[in-house]
């Protein structure tokens, strides 16, 4: 499976309401399962949202860990407004049981032209 297609998965599952298999795309002893199925859980009873991977670079490969940087696309009608966002975020990722998954993950600030 290419990164890609990973991420690609990932944010689709999320989008979907199938929370109970994000576990899948984390590593056992990642500190961020619980938090980012709370975080999602959350969002979804509160509004619809669409999620679209707009680019995905590998940035780092060594044996035992990938640092992979995303482009997402955030489309939501919140309160009756209209909100798209575009934001950027890096993700580790390690091996576990022999498949490379998340680990960590972090947005990264806006970089705004001025």
């Amino acid at each position: 499976m290419t990164l890609e297609e990973y991420f690609n998965n990932y944010y689709e599952l999320i989008c979907n309401g199938e929370l109970d298999n994000l576990a899948q795309f984390y590593c056992s002893n990642s500190p961020l399962i619980e938090a980012n199925y709370q975080q999602f859980s959350g969002m979804r009873q509160q509004f619809k949202f669409k999620l679209s991977l707009q680019s995905v670079e590998l940035i780092s490969k060594q044996p035992d860990l990938l640092i992979v940087r995303d482009s997402l696309k955030f489309e939501a009608t919140i309160e009756g407004n209209e909100v798209v966002q575009v934001s950027s975020n890096v993700h580790m990722m390690t091996r576990d049981n022999d498949e490379w998954r998340i680990f960590n993950s972090a947005a990264l600030p806006d970089n705004k032209v001025a």
